[in-house]
């Protein structure tokens, strides 16, 4: 998969940029950070980055490892791409409409790099960088959050 790397940093570059430029919106703070502790600091987003990789691995081994490369495998392309899409932008629901109709793109998205690359890496990465971001934005931005040292 040589030609991952480009495909994470593309793609990563322009998910952190659309986290600072989401940053001041109600709808981001109110999902974002998802720890709701009011002082932060290095030790927990260190904890936070943890929790967050480990999620997003089996997220990401479940959506676009499992899911994608089994229907993929039955029906091809369109339609496990299709699939996956529409039960990835499912699972944000809760999250509100902006991330549901956001999870659709990214979705399409990472399922065509998963299967033109053959792995999930850039999957994982991406999805990781983003909500790693989008913490990081929010804490810096919400009124109720602080870094502290």
């Amino acid at each position: 998969a040589g030609n991952t790397i480009p495909w994470i940093l593309g793609i990563g570059v322009i998910v952190v940029c659309l986290s600072y430029l989401s940053r001041k919106s109600p709808e981001n703070l109110k999902n974002y950070p998802q720890i709701r502790v009011q002082d932060w600091n290095v030790r927990l987003f260190i904890l936070n980055a943890i929790s967050w990789a480990g999620f997003l691995m089996a997220y990401e081994f479940l959506f676009r490892g499992i899911l994608l490369f089994t229907l993929f495998d039955i029906w091809g392309t369109w339609p496990a791409v299709a699939i996956n899409t529409f039960i990835y932008a499912l699972v944000h629901f809760p999250k509100g409409p902006r991330e549901t109709i956001g999870a659709m793109p990214l979705g399409l998205i990472l399922c065509l790099v998963t299967l033109h690359t053959g792995n999930i890496w850039t999957a994982f990465l991406v999805h990781l960088f983003m909500a790693l971001s989008n913490d990081y934005f929010s804490v810096k931005t919400h009124p109720d959050f602080q870094f502290v040292k």
